[in-house]
């Protein structure tokens, strides 16, 4: 809400910023909070995988006859991003005020901003696997946090190329706000495709430092 508020002093001096006024950055940010507040507080474990991996935690759970993914994630819900789903919530009404008709648009919209923090999130996560550390996959993160939040219309097309594929903060901070301006079947494909396809990416990134950190691990090879 701080970084927003410094968002309207700046569109009470001028009426939009590459095309894009208050009411857009409003739903970038709104989609964003209500996406990633939904999804991180039900699935609120994700955020410490990347310690449990680095501490070597996770070999309790690889003994268990259960999917660890899905056991990692429902260990835990946060209820401080259950604040920020909230937050995106009071946003969307107060600032965008969408009409009803538009709402099947912006609940998928919102749904695929949060997949997309969701699935960069455990990518991050992934990485410590391969011998990154937790902090710079923290660190990697708050980076995506940063870029996400920003208005991304102006920049060249080979940076939202990047923010559309190997950075997809595009999902976030680009496309939904572009949808809801000017909706076009083939952005709302991109949008769906992308953020369920880097989920899929990272869910297997994921899979794969399982095997790998299965096949060191004293505890299983003892099993």
């Amino acid at each position: 809400l701080i970084y927003f508020s410094l968002w309207i002093i700046v569109f009470s001096k001028i009426s939009s910023l590459n095309g894009w006024g208050l009411r857009e950055v409003a739903f970038l940010f709104s989609a964003g909070a209500l996406g990633y507040g939904l999804l991180f507080t039900i699935f609120g474990g994700l955020n410490q995988i990347g310690s449990m991996i680095e501490s070597g935690e996770l070999d309790i759970h690889l003994a268990r006859p259960r999917p660890i993914l899905l056991m990692l994630m429902l260990q835990r819900l946060r209820s401080d991003s259950l604040g920020d789903a909230i937050t995106g919530f009071v946003m969307l009404a107060f600032f965008v005020r969408p009409p009803i008709e538009t709402w099947p648009l912006l609940a998928v919209l919102t749904l695929t901003a949060g997949i997309a923090y969701f699935a960069f999130r455990l990518f991050c996560h992934a990485l410590v696997f391969w011998g990154n550390p937790s902090e710079a996959s923290e660190n990697m993160f708050i980076a995506f946090l940063i870029t996400a939040t920003n208005p991304q219309n102006g920049f060249a097309p080979w940076v939202k190329f990047l923010l559309l594929s190997i950075f997809p903060a595009g999902y976030v901070g680009l496309l939904p706000v572009e949808i809801l301006r000017n909706f076009s079947w083939s952005d709302m494909a991109l949008q769906v495709a992308g953020s369920c396809g880097f989920l899929l990416f990272a869910v297997w990134m994921f899979h794969r430092g399982v095997r790998r950190y299965a096949s060191g691990s004293r505890m299983v090879s003892l099993k």
